[in-house]
């Protein structure tokens, strides 16, 4: 196979594993949605079903870049109490809150993730089920 081909060929591949990860994350656009329902004045945003799916967004964006393979200790067990209630909240487990306070949830928690996403301290070997790039 010439040179020029087998470039060609690992580019390609390149851009399809690209294409295969899940978009970044963008703190800036994460802080910035649960900024405003938390820092608020106590009012929803325009549209609170279209807000709430935003934020539900960030959390899903979330949950995968948690290295919870790697968090030991109180990181840990502050991964695994936020990931639990995420859940239910995410996947509808249990009664149906309010509009205000299902926002105010939803922000409170994907607050909880993004900060163990941008400080846990990734001090234990790898164990699968997470890692931070």
């Amino acid at each position: 196979m010439a040179k020029s081909e087998t470039t060609a060929r690992r580019c390609a591949e390149r851009l399809e594993s690209a294409a295969a990860r899940p978009a970044p994350v963008d703190s800036d656009t994460i802080r910035g949605a649960y900024q405003i329902v938390l820092n608020g004045s106590g009012t929803l945003p325009a549209a609170p079903d279209v807000f709430a799916a935003q934020l539900t967004g960030h959390i899903r964006l979330l949950i995968p870049e948690i290295p919870v393979g790697r968090m030991r200790g109180e990181w840990l067990g502050a991964a695994h109490h936020v990931l639990a209630r995420v859940h239910q909240l995410v996947d509808g487990d249990g009664d149906a809150p309010p509009m205000a306070a299902r926002m105010w949830a939803l922000a409170t928690y994907c607050r909880a993730l993004h900060s163990l996403y941008l400080h846990s301290p990734l001090d234990g070997p790898e164990t699968g089920a997470g890692t931070r790039p």
